[in-house]
């Protein structure tokens, strides 16, 4: 997909965007080959589905990479779906020092105020810059905010996540393996123990209870939900 389309499907989720405008996005959007298409939630589950694959997979003898980049991913991925509200912008990106907002807002302004109509303040232009140069917070961050009502007391029934000391140990230990395989330095490289019972398991619930249970995320088809829980039933050590 091009950056530019990858713009018109952003700002078409702008608040300060007419509805005359997301039209003709729409139109443009249309016009366009895509050849490949996802979002937060679809990225979530896609992460969750290739944990629960590689789970079942013992023979492979990469599983265990795999096993900890895709459930880093699904963590991380449904920790954002959580906390990013109806605008991520102020949730889910670090906070930018304000030069750089300055800069930020004097870019958009020279390349894309043609794509920006309505409100065209600072604010506004802004938003759309936070977006295309901000960057998004780490995996701590998230799941720290996961854990503040503040973010995630969205709705009267929605529920904050409570880390248990057995599971932020075993968050830790992926996080660290995942960022090793991400990052791998040239090196023989083994592991010890028995990872499924003290990482994949504890790290699952979590994964569970973000996806399932805290109520704030809106699964817009059935069938979404019902991949998230036939895949979390594929994690089975019997």
């Amino acid at each position: 997909m091009s950056s530019l389309t990858e713009n018109f499907i952003y700002i078409q989720s702008l608040p300060n965007i007419t509805k005359n405008h997301q039209k003709v996005l729409k139109g443009i959007f249309l016009k366009t080959k895509i050849t490949y298409s996802t979002n937060e939630l679809e990225n979530a589950i896609d992460y969750l589905e290739k944990a629960a694959f590689f789970f079942n997979e013992s023979n492979d003898k990469h599983r265990f990479k795999w096993l900890m980049i895709s459930l880093h991913g699904a963590l991380y991925s449904f920790g954002i779906c959580n906390i990013k509200g109806t605008n991520p912008i102020g949730r889910i990106f670090k906070t930018i020092k304000k030069k750089e907002l300055d800069r930020i807002i004097e870019r958009v302004k020279r390349n894309y105020t043609d794509f920006i109509y309505g409100d065209q303040s600072d604010e506004s232009f802004l938003q759309y810059g936070t977006f295309m140069s901000g960057k998004i917070l780490d995996i701590n961050s998230v799941l720290s905010r996961c854990e503040s009502d503040a973010y995630m007391m969205q709705f009267t029934h929605s529920k904050t996540l409570k880390i248990g000391t057995e599971q932020r140990l075993a968050i830790d230990k992926l996080i660290s393996y995942r960022n090793d395989f991400a990052h791998f330095k040239p090196m023989a490289y083994g592991i010890t123990g028995n990872y499924e019972n003290d990482i994949v398991l504890p790290v699952l619930k979590v994964i569970e209870f973000l996806a399932l249970e805290t109520n704030n995320i809106l699964y817009p088809q059935v069938d979404s939900c019902e991949r998230v829980k036939h895949a979390i039933k594929h994690f089975s050590l019997n």
